[in-house]
């Protein structure tokens, strides 16, 4: 009966090292299974080590991150762009020799973590709409692929002042230059000695009462047309005096017998 409580209990015991060995466990599944079981996880390359010093041809562990490498030394400088809301347009460049990408925020918290996330690829950072105050830059740089250290600068934001308005430039035209034409100048120049002549002429011409010219003709619409001498006393009569009954017919032509 000892002899069985013992045979048993090693039974057991072998089976439990056996679940419980994950070496064995992964060695059955192919992991270093023809290399005498695992080793260890090498984190460095992320694959088992074998027994027998060889890695694993079919298994792989877990590995390690790569050491965060710091940031650079660099200089920032920034300016303001004045908003009509009372805020402010924040540039800011970075004189890095050697751009990449850059995880950025502008933050109230200093060395707050920007994120995993690209913002920028050139090293030139515009932040919209920002209030006056204390500011953090809090920024991260990809170097050889992984994220450096978290590096910041602190930017004061001036109190707003508004925007001096641009003035609209008032342009005028040049003067057209006119070329003269001769002629027109000659003409001009006649009118305007013309004139300065009858001008200085009725200057010096003695004042004297204007004699009243005499009509050639009287007004008398009682005369007929046979009475009538010539066609232009027949007009006279007709357009000066409005005898219209030397015009019987309305066709504008007085005593057609000596106007036709």
């Amino acid at each position: 009966m000892k002899r069985i409580k013992i045979a048993l209990f090693a039974l057991l015991l072998s089976i439990a090292v056996f679940v419980f060995n994950p070496g064995l466990t992964l060695a059955q599944q192919g992991c270093c299974s023809w290399h005498g079981g695992i080793s260890y996880c090498d984190s460095s390359v992320g694959t088992y080590v074998c027994n027998d010093g060889t890695y694993s041809p079919s298994c792989g562990c877990y590995k390690a991150l790569p050491p965060t490498p710091t940031f650079p030394q660099m200089n920032a400088t920034w300016n303001f762009s004045a908003n009509t809301n009372g805020t402010y347009d924040v540039k800011v460049d970075l004189d890095d020799s050697n751009p990449s990408r850059y995880s950025v925020v502008l933050s109230k918290i200093l060395g707050g973590d920007p994120g995993p996330l690209v913002d920028y690829t050139s090293p030139a950072f515009t932040f919209k709409n920002i209030y006056p105050g204390t500011w953090y830059m809090n920024t991260k740089k990809d170097i050889n692929n992984t994220w450096s250290t978290v590096a910041y600068w602190k930017i004061i934001v001036p109190e707003w002042i508004a925007p001096t308005p641009m003035p609209i430039p008032i342009t005028t035209p040049p003067p057209i230059a006119v070329t003269p034409n001769s002629n027109e100048s000659l003409l001009s120049s006649f009118f305007q000695w013309l004139f300065n002549r009858n001008k200085s002429e009725n200057i010096a011409a003695p004042t004297s009462t204007p004699t009243p010219k005499q009509a050639p003709y009287k007004c008398n619409c009682a005369k007929t047309c046979t009475q009538i001498s010539t066609c232009a006393e027949a007009y006279y009569q007709l357009n000066t005096c409005g005898c219209s009954v030397r015009d019987g017919d309305d066709d504008g032509i007085p005593c057609e017998s000596l106007c036709n």
